[in-house]
């Protein structure tokens, strides 16, 4: 019985630590993170590693395929696999276009195994955009809009 008291705190405490260390969020706690989630570009990353989630952020997989403009929205089409391609959320990605102005997305639509992200641009930013930087977990990508 001494042997199983002295025993016990070891294994709250193992289990406590093996519990944070789970990538199980709730649909409804990861949609606030996410709603709270105000990445910088210079820190992309890290900031969504520590707003997300560091293991939610690493089961992400994707890519840009496409940039379309339509007048002052950008829609910026991913496909994405994994977890994250059956959730109805979206992880935060951010766009930066020429003149150096950084857009974290105003929403994102899941359409089969893609996301479509919205980027609703600022008036200052006249005419059709020449290429814009596209800043994902895991990545970063130059690209041309299609109009």
């Amino acid at each position: 019985m001494q042997r199983l008291v002295r025993i016990a705190p070891v294994l709250v405490g193992v289990v406590t630590v093996l519990a944070a260390c789970t990538n199980e969020v709730s649909s409804t706690e990861l949609a606030r993170r996410i709603a709270e989630c105000r990445p910088e570009w210079q820190n992309y990353q890290e900031d969504i590693k520590g707003q997300i989630g560091a293991a939610l952020a690493a089961e992400w997989e994707g890519a840009p395929t496409s940039v379309k403009m339509a007048g002052r929205t950008l829609l910026v089409r991913f496909a994405v696999s994994g977890p994250w391609a059956s959730r109805d959320v979206a992880i935060p990605v951010l766009l930066r276009e020429p003149t150096g102005i950084v857009l974290k997305n105003d929403s994102a639509l899941r359409e089969g195994g893609e996301f479509v992200y919205c980027f609703v641009l600022p008036d200052k930013v006249a005419g059709a955009l020449p290429w814009v930087e596209v800043q994902y977990p895991h990545g970063q990508r130059r690209m041309v809009p299609n109009p």
